[in-house]
């Protein structure tokens, strides 16, 4: 057979599939189901389309009706380019006196006169004769014949249920049909070496369509690569990829000539400009601009054209992979193509920022030195990557292109984010796209679309009128997307991909999973989650693929319609949720615990989310700790545990296999030590970082000999030094300027000998920085300055613009806090202008704290507004970075309550301010240790309000915390302040405030205490909130305990227990604990003796070694607590020390014969002690009698 090596028709690749219409079911339901799919994806690789022909299903009424049936059927043969045939036992229509079936031939002799012999066959075997029989091998062809043992099978199981339609789909028509089949089978076998493959008797229609698809496979991927003289470049892979989807989407667009006259339109502008074309999912963007660049390319030759669509091929969604495709494409049109590899894989290496340059640098020498005009279109921008968190919409596209240059991107109109961005912000023209209307709608489909571009009629099949109707009746083909997926669906057999040997719905599972995937998963991974073999994935996969987009491998779905209609489908219910859930953490879990040794830890798998993550996603991991529930110490302790864990298995696995690193396990694990730092530096949870450190320091302490010194010192002082921040930032001055100080003298003394080291002037510069913060923090404002001045030379010295930064914003607090504005205005401007930079496109938490910076700034220098604005922006970047209930987010509502104040608006400063206490609150925390720019914040809150004498529209709680945090740090005099205003504030008083002003009281020698006023006393307080048990231990344990009033002190109890019924423990035994407390026992007994409490009274008497004193008690507290062991065998002993022996031993036999093992046993040996000293006793007692007798 001579082999063809081009395409009929180029871009689309038919094959056409013959075989009668009833009785062949399965091997079609087979082909659709498994081999279909394949095919598609083969074409797919090669930008090719793929169009099954098969006439079983694609005549309508109406053609039927028209006799045109045999016609169409035979110029489909002409337009294919592999002919494949079936039969079963049925020959199929025929009929030489069939009227309607002569007529046919009658309509198509004309074109087909060879059909005038042959009137007697049946229109299958006229299309066998047209695509292989007349001319064999000019159409390659794969023809087979199902062993007729089958049918006869299938027929005689049909006759034993009465199925007669089954009976007859297997069954040859008659004598004479069999004897035109066996003709038929004889020609075809005698021209088998000219056929891509020929089987006579294939024993079920699952062999059959294998053999079918073996048969051409292999001469189907000869034909494709044959589109291509030579092998493919990556670049020329990824182009022809984009060109295939621009293909698939060239041939569905209607009822657009309005948009693209709108595009056209463009071009004639040689400025240039931007456009953003939206619309609803699936309106048609994607068609029109694959339309328009395709009719582009042949009427605007002298304009450079690049396009990329998002999502239609792996790396083809993430920024840089967009950035680099663009890059290679423009580098390509100005013949710059890369060269050697290295030169390729360093550009492969560049980040967005610097491809983003690059970019822009060859669009300008295009418009500029080759006097050319770019057209660059981005389909799908709703589709692209996002970064992470903390990263700006669209951070990569550049924000202006050069002059010359026309830019068209896409997205849909529920991408409310680009929108804003590009038109409102930008300035980009808008290009909206419409749903169809009816007449469109009805129009092409019947019309020019089934004419020309419907995919019906591609692929030789044709909807009724009637059909049509029905189908444009549905609102949903408002939307081209719609009416796609309709029209694909009737193109083929739809059928379910479920694997019937499978109890579970496969599809149902791989779609949730997908669905309720993080960022998409693996076809390893969903493979082996759900446990499905080979050849039973690929076929579901190759039908998934046009709904799928895969970035670096994970799957995940091209568009957020395909996500909605899984959650709407399936997700709704909770059991297909949680059961596909479990089988997801299962797996992943499972993973997890088989990696343990050294050798696991090296790969990609093992580098847990903490370790491997990228710094702008390191946020997302912090929400995923916080959908857990546990607490930061409770995450610090599995941390460690894990660690330990690690080493303990690196140390076996050495000891085992005797391989592995020759470092110790210790110095192993020192970059998850590094990781773990830094995570809990970002969640702000300073112990967290001061375990970790401290065991990184531990472990280069006892690595002497076996990391060389030098470098063991440097990061020894390094490690010190991160240690000592985290004291600091744990706020434990003294330890951290310790550390600091000790790190600082380290460097200098290297220094002096090799003074340009940068490591160590590296490190000089840190620690210069932290002895700055602890200056700053204890208000040492000129030290601050020079530390951090001498780190920002330092720094500069090395260009580390990070830390330079860094250095500059701590300046910028130094004049904030000595009232100095303006300078601390320039500072932090130059720092924010050197982070932006830094983290290109990116907004993490560094970011919003300067903002809030300059905001300050601002208003101290009265520029309310520059601060507002500020203020939000700072709010909006914090809540990104860290989620809006974390405690920085509460400290910019607070901000922004303060600076409402200032504008007198108390009702939204109180909104403010609300907002901020409901954070605090819900994470159980205090200001007791805040950044003492945020404690300036509330006592500026607090000062303004009592400017205003609207202290009653404070927020009390928070003032509280803000008191506790003054005594704390010794500003009593504030402290004070703050407290009698919270006092005498109506609403804003609370029984703690007059406790933190009796606290304040005591903190002052007697002689220099303040006489206060009767309104401020705790004795007011009881005035008014009678039995208040804070305000009652007070007064008890500070007033009425040194006087030694124990009148007071009961009357105070009675009090507390008659105002709190529900207290949780007696009062009278509170009372008696906080005597105790205080060293007064005495008092303490007379308290129980009041209340009654004759067990807690007992143990007191016998602490006080007093027990004579407790032995009336005994008959009240062995009749409550007879049943009690313990408080049985106290009685025992107090008896003992009483001399009622006899009560005492009943006490002690009690509890031996009692269900609690260990008092049983001291009571057996009391029990033998008295038996013992009884018998002594009366031994002595005789010898005393028998010596009196004999005297």
């Amino acid at each position: 057979m001579e082999k063809k090596t081009k395409l009929r028709e180029p871009g689309t690749c038919r094959i056409f599939f013959s075989s009668p219409f009833g009785g062949m079911e399965e091997e079609r339901e087979e082909l659709t189901r498994k081999y279909f799919p394949q095919i598609q994806h083969a074409c797919n690789m090669h930008g090719v389309q793929f169009v099954a022909v098969d006439m079983r299903w694609g005549i309508t009424s109406q053609a039927a009706d028209d006799a045109q049936v045999i016609n169409i059927c035979l110029r489909e043969v002409d337009r294919s380019d592999i002919f494949v045939g079936f039969f079963g036992q049925r020959y199929g229509w025929h009929g030489a006196d069939d009227d309607l079936l002569q007529k046919n031939f009658d309509n198509a002799v004309g074109r087909y006169p060879w059909l005038d012999n042959v009137r007697d066959k049946s229109v299958t075997e006229l299309e066998f004769l047209h695509g292989h029989l007349n001319n064999p091998g000019a159409l390659p062809a794969a023809i087979c014949f199902r062993d007729k043992a089958y049918d006869d099978a299938v027929r005689e199981e049909g006759v034993a249920k009465g199925d007669k339609k089954t009976v007859f789909k297997y069954s040859a028509e008659s004598d004479h049909s069999s004897a035109l089949m066996h003709d038929l089978k004889k020609r075809v076998e005698a021209t088998e070496d000219r056929c891509l493959g020929v089987n006579m008797a294939y024993s079920h229609p699952h062999e059959g369509a294998r053999f079918m698809f073996e048969s051409i496979w292999g001469y189907l991927n000869e034909l494709l690569a044959s589109q291509s003289d030579t092998k493919l470049t990556q670049r020329q892979q990824d182009q022809a990829e984009h060109d295939a989807f621009r293909a698939r989407h060239t041939a569905v667009y209607r009822g657009g000539k309005q948009y693209l006259g709108f595009l056209k339109a463009y071009l004639s502008k040689d400025s240039g400009g931007c456009v953003l074309v939206t619309g609803p999912a699936g309106c048609g963007k994607s068609a029109l601009l694959s339309n328009w660049t395709t009719q582009f390319d042949s009427t605007w030759s002298d304009v450079l054209l690049i396009y990329h669509f998002v999502g239609c091929a792996p790396r083809t969604t993430a920024p840089r992979d967009i950035l680099q495709r663009l890059l290679t494409e423009m580098n390509h049109r100005l013949g710059k193509d890369e060269g050697d590899d290295d030169k390729k894989k360093k550009d492969e290496n560049q980040d967005v920022e610097t491809l983003q340059q690059l970019l822009l640098a060859a669009l300008e020498e295009a418009v500029s030195s080759r006097h050319k005009r770019v057209v660059i279109v981005l389909d799908g921008l709703d589709r692209s990557l996002k970064s992470g968190k903390t990263s700006k919409h669209l951070y990569w596209l550049p924000e202006k292109f050069p002059a010359g240059v026309l830019f068209v991107a896409s997205s849909t109109d529920s991408d409310t984010d680009t929108h804003e961005l590009l038109v409102k912000t930008r300035g980009h023209d808008l290009l909206t796209i419409h749903p169809l209307d009816e007449a469109t709608q009805t129009g092409d489909l019947c019309g020019e679309w089934c004419s020309q571009w419907d995919v019906l009629k591609k692929s030789g099949k044709e909807l009724s009128v009637e059909q049509l109707q029905r189908v444009v009746a549905s609102p949903q083909t408002e939307n081209p997307l719609f009416l796609r997926s309709v029209l694909a669906e009737l193109s083929i057999f739809e059928e379910d991909y479920n694997i019937k040997e499978r109890p579970d719905n496969l599809v149902q599972e791989v779609l949730c999973a997908i669905a309720l995937s993080h960022n998409g998963l693996l076809e390893r991974e969903l493979m082996e989650i759900f446990e499905v073999p080979s050849h039973e994935w690929m076929p579901l996969y190759f039908a998934m693929e046009g709904l799928l987009v895969s970035h670096a491998g994970l799957l995940r779905f091209g568009f957020n319609e395909i996500s909605e209609a899984v959650q709407d489908k399936y997700l709704h219910s909770e059991e297909i949720r949680n059961g596909v859930l479990q089988k997801l953490i299962k797996y992943f879990s499972d993973q997890l615990k088989s990696l343990c040794a050294w050798d696991d830890l090296m790969t990609p798998l093992s580098k847990r989310p903490v370790e491997e993550l990228p710094w702008e996603q390191e946020y997302e991991f912090l929400e995923l700790w916080k959908a857990t529930g546990w607490k930061m110490p409770e995450i610090s302790r599995a941390y460690e545990e894990s660690l330990d864990l690690i080493v303990t298995d690196l140390y076996l696995h050495k000891q085992e296999t005797c391989s592995g690193p020759t470092e110790p396990p210790g110095l192993q694990i020192r970059p998850l030590l590094q990781r773990l730092k830094d995570f809990f530096s970002m969640a702000g949870y300073p112990l967290g970082q001061i375990e970790a450190l401290k065991r990184d320091a531990n472990i280069l302490e006892n690595a002497e000999g076996i990391v060389e010194d030098s470098e063991r010192e440097v990061l020894l002082l390094d490690a010190r030094y991160y240690l000592a921040c985290a004291y600091v930032e744990n706020t434990d001055l003294e330890a951290g300027e310790k550390l600091h100080t000790q790190v600082m003298k380290a460097c200098r003394r290297v220094l002096e000998n090799t003074p340009e080291d940068q490591r160590y002037i590296q490190t000089l510069g840190y620690s210069c920085n932290g002895l700055g913060v602890i200056c700053l923090r204890q208000r040492r404002y000129d030290e601050a300055t020079e530390f951090f001045q001498e780190s920002v030379r330092l720094h500069r010295q090395l260009g580390n613009e990070q830390c330079v930064a860094d250095s500059l914003t701590n300046l910028g607090v130094v004049h904030i806090e000595s009232n100095q504005p303006e300078e601390a205005l320039k500072y932090s401007l130059q720092a924010l202008q050197m982070c932006e930079k830094l983290y290109f496109g990116h907004l993490p938490l560094t970011i919003g704290n300067l903002l809030t910076n300059i905001a300050l700034c601002h208003r101290r220098l009265g520029q309310l507004d520059e601060a507002e604005a500020m203020y939000n922006r700072s709010l909006e970047v914090k809540a990104a970075a860290v989620g809006w209930d974390h405690d920085v987010v509460a400290m910019a509502y607070m901000n922004l309550g303060t600076l409402n104040m200032y504008r007198s608006d108390y009702a939204t400063a109180e909104q403010f301010m609300r907002k901020a206490l409901a954070i605090l609150e819900g994470n159980g925390a205090t200001l007791a240790k805040p950044e003492f720019r945020q404690t300036t914040e509330n006592l500026l809150a607090f000062d303004a309000l009592k400017k205003h004498n609207a202290i009653d529209g404070c927020i009390p709680s928070v003032q509280r915390h803000m008191v506790k945090y003054l005594i704390h740090t010794g500003d009593t005099d504030k402290a004070r302040e703050v407290t009698e205003a919270l006092i005498k504030s109506s609403r804003a008083r609370d029984p703690v405030n007059f406790i933190h002003l009796d606290h304040l009281q005591s903190l002052l020698p007697e002689n220099e205490r303040p006489v206060l006023e009767p309104e401020l006393t705790v004795d007011h307080a009881l005035s008014i909130w009678p039995g208040q048990p804070d305000l009652t231990r007070r007064k008890i344990e500070f007033h009425a305990l040194p006087a030694g009033d124990l009148n007071t002190i009961l009357k105070l109890l009675e009090e507390m227990g008659v105002n709190n019924p529900d207290f949780e423990a007696s009062t009278y035994e509170a009372g008696g604990d906080w005597c105790e407390s205080n060293q007064r026992s005495d008092l303490a007994i007379e308290v129980m003796e009041a209340g009654g409490l004759r067990v807690k009274l007992l143990e007191t008497y016998r602490q006080l070694q007093q027990k004579v004193k407790a032995y009336p008690h005994l008959p009240v507290i062995l009749a409550a607590k007879g049943d009690d062991p313990a408080a049985v065998l106290v009685a025992g002993d107090v008896a003992v020390h009483a001399g009622d022996y006899k009560l005492a031993l009943e006490c002690f036999e009690k509890v031996s014969t009692m269900d609690n093992p260990e008092l049983a046993e001291m009571a057996s040996n009391a029990v033998e002690t008295l038996k013992a000293q009884a018998e002594s006793d009366t031994q002595e007692g005789e010898t005393r009698s028998n010596t009196g007798t004999s005297s």
